[in-house]
């Protein structure tokens, strides 16, 4: 499964952000007039790696890069600790986050990094 799948996966399986988002995650950008709130995401790189425990296993470790859009920051700040309990009990590891305001859409999000590690299929 590639990343932003898993990413709608664990966030739809969440009951909390599953009703807050209702479907919305989208990837790279956020349309114009999009119902909110609203999650954007983007790979920021995938990468192989190979981890040797008794048997060596291969896998891609990918970061993802996502942004919770809102109509105001209550709401914002809501849907982003959401999202953020939603994926703490799955693959992705939390990184790191920080608010952004996006001059062309005027509009303001909390970025929010993540990093999987997904199984090789082979």
């Amino acid at each position: 499964m590639a990343p932003g799948e898993l990413l709608y996966a664990a966030l739809q399986a969440n009951p909390q952000t599953a009703a807050l988002l209702g479907g919305r995650i989208r990837p790279n950008q956020l349309e114009a007039g999009a119902a909110l709130p609203a999650v954007v995401y983007q790979l920021v790189n995938q990468q192989p790696s190979a981890r040797t425990r008794r048997a060596c296993t291969l896998s891609d470790e990918a970061r993802l890069q996502l942004t919770v859009y809102a109509a105001g920051y209550a709401q914002m700040s809501t849907v982003a600790l959401a999202v953020r309990k939603a994926l703490a009990d799955t693959s992705f590891s939390f990184d790191s986050e920080g608010d952004q305001y996006d001059e062309a859409g005027q509009i303001g999000g909390r970025r929010q990094d993540y990093t999987i590690r997904i199984p090789s299929p082979l």
